[in-house]
C-alpha cells in the first residue's frame, strides 16, 4: 500500500460502532483475560462498557485516512479497584490489512501527548 496521510483524531459517539469492533477484536486476543472471564463475560461487559461510554466517553483516538475511513483505534479506560497500583487500560487495534505501517505508533504518540 502506498504511504498515505493519516490523521488522528478524538472519537466521538459517532464512532462507536468501529471503536467497539476495534477492541473487541483486541480483547480477543489476549488469552488469558479469555481464560480469567471467559467469552460470555467479557462479550457482556464490553457491551455495557460501550453503552455507559456513550453518556460518559473515556478519553478514545482514531487513524483516519485522507478520505476520513477510520483505520485503527486506541482507548484508555480509568483502571477499576480490581487491579491496584495501574491507572489507565489501553486498548488498540488497526484494521488488518493497515498493520504494520505505523499506524498503531501514531495512535500511541498522540494518546501520550493527550
Amino acid at each position: 500500500m502506498a504511504t498515505q496521510l493519516i490523521t488522528i483524531r478524538n472519537a466521538t459517539v459517532n464512532d462507536v460502532s468501529f471503536l467497539r469492533d476495534m477492541i473487541w477484536e483486541a480483547l480477543q486476543s489476549s488469552p488469558q483475560l479469555l481464560n480469567r472471564l471467559g467469552i460470555e463475560t467479557l462479550q457482556k461487559n464490553h457491551e455495557q462498557y460501550w453503552a455507559a461510554w456513550i453518556q460518559n466517553p473515556d478519553p478514545a483516538f482514531l487513524a483516519i485516512d485522507s478520505s476520513g475511513e477510520p483505520l485503527g483505534a486506541l482507548t484508555l479506560r480509568p483502571n477499576s479497584n480490581e487491579t491496584p497500583g495501574i491507572s489507565w487500560r489501553l486498548g488498540i487495534a488497526v484494521v488488518n490489512r493497515v498493520r504494520r505501517q505505523g499506524i498503531g505508533k501514531k495512535l500511541m504518540e498522540y494518546a501520550i501527548c493527550y
